[in-house]
């Protein structure tokens, strides 16, 4: 009589042992993580948010600005918003999003977004979000475009419909990083 196994199953008890051997770490301050991806609870609750920003580029400042000191004079776009440094432990968790194949985390990284008080934008007068796409070799390499699930992560808070077709990448260009 033959035994036949549950390939699931035997994954489920691999991976469970891996994890029981190997403890994951928070990638901030190595502490065990409990159910929080990348992060444990503490790390994430730490990750400062610009409540307080210029108008111009978007930079944290101690007071809401019209335009700050260190905005750039030459640049071609209208605004810019940035919900948080990237430093620290949100870049650990950029980094683990884009390079480390974890798309999941675009949902938390989403609500930090959302947790911006005032609002960074009136959703409501936005016909659209559009992400930046990836040129087809670089999407292939990395498995997924992480400014589209960041995108698809607040299109599903805000109510802003997704357009993932209106832009194109046709030209294969370095990687900033």
């Amino acid at each position: 009589m033959r035994m036949r196994i549950d390939p699931r199953r035997s994954r489920r008890v691999c991976v469970d042992l891996l994890m029981w051997l190997y403890p994951a770490r928070c990638r901030w301050c190595s502490e065990p993580l409990d159910d929080s991806p990348t992060l444990c609870r503490d790390c994430w609750d730490k990750i400062p948010l610009w409540n307080n920003r210029c108008d111009f580029c978007g930079t944290g400042t101690l007071h809401p600005t019209t335009q700050c000191l260190d905005c750039p004079y030459d640049v071609a776009f209208r605004r810019l918003r940035v919900a948080t440094p990237y430093q620290d432990a949100a870049r650990q968790v950029i980094h683990a999003m884009k390079y480390d194949g974890r798309p999941g985390l675009a949902k938390r990284l989403a609500d930090l977004w959302m947790q911006l008080e005032p609002a960074p934008f009136d959703w409501k007068a936005y016909d659209a979000m559009v992400p930046v796409p990836l040129h087809r070799v670089r999407k292939a390499e990395r498995g997924f475009n992480q400014a589209e699930v960041l995108a698809r992560a607040l299109t599903q808070r805000t109510g802003v419909p997704l357009r993932t077709r209106w832009l194109t990448r046709r030209k294969a260009t370095e990687p900033l990083a």
